[in-house]
């Protein structure tokens, strides 16, 4: 039993990227007069086309990638943060690197999902989108492990005070 929960957690986070994904494929999948219908409900929520001078729709990616990116993260570093945090900067350096390529092909490969989707069309700059929604979401991972660790209570076994 203690062997299969190890392999569970080793293989776990990978499925969860995956699984991101398909949600991911799922919104790409939609024809474009799907998908204009739930971008403007999304603008009539927010009051505006545009945020921050970002469109709306180019929020979307960056959402959705930037939980790609923290999944991403947790499956190559998790068990590094959890064990005590990364060793050094090369190591946090490494691991966003990956995280970015990773997500950098996941997002090419939704745009050119999106070639063969009706009312779609595959545009590079949502690439780009994805790639800096994958960079907060990673940052934003392991600014919360490290502060995680940073804080963590001293272990106070052995201590007599």
């Amino acid at each position: 039993m203690n062997r299969l929960s190890a392999r569970w957690r080793k293989w776990l986070p990978w499925l969860l990227v995956l699984a991101w994904y398909g949600v991911i494929f799922w919104f790409s999948a939609q024809p474009g007069d799907i998908s204009d219908v739930q971008s403007a409900r999304v603008e009539r929520i927010a009051h505006a086309e545009t945020v921050l001078f970002i469109p709306v729709r180019k929020w979307a990616h960056m959402t959705l990638f930037a939980v790609q990116g923290a999944l991403c993260c947790n499956a190559l570093a998790g068990e590094a943060l959890r064990g005590g945090g990364l060793r050094c900067r090369r190591d946090v350096l490494r691991v966003l690197c990956v995280v970015l390529g990773i997500c950098a092909v996941l997002g090419g490969l939704d745009e050119m999902h999106q070639l063969f989707i009706s009312e779609r069309a595959a545009m590079i700059e949502d690439v780009g989108f994805d790639v800096l929604g994958s960079l907060l979401g990673t940052l934003g991972y392991l600014g919360i492990g490290w502060l995680l660790v940073r804080f963590r209570p001293a272990n106070t076994k052995g201590n007599p005070s």
